[in-house]
């Protein structure tokens, strides 16, 4: 499944309920979810949804297992604006 941003007007429980039901319904589905969020969401009991992260930043695409990410961020990601594109002289 290619999720783009499935949960971005939801709240935690129905975020929360959204990826309960994929996993319990979609068993062994593959999961692609695009999302702005510091951190991705977790079950009621705590598992994670998710094995991994892809991260991109300045054009650099970076793979992180959740298991190795030393500290987890907090709160909703701070979105820098993209720098202003000047017309070719």
């Amino acid at each position: 499944m290619l999720l783009d941003e499935p949960t971005s007007a939801l709240d935690i429980d129905a975020t929360v309920a959204f990826h309960e039901a994929i996993r319990d319904n979609c068993p062994g589905a593959s999961v692609i979810s695009v999302m702005h969020d510091a951190t991705p969401p977790k079950s009621s009991n705590g598992e994670e949804f998710f094995d991994s992260v892809l991260s991109i930043t300045e054009g650099t695409v970076t793979k992180t297992s959740l298991s190795n990410l030393k500290s987890r961020p907090v709160g909703p990601a701070r979105v820098e604006p993209r720098p202003e594109k000047r017309p070719l002289d």
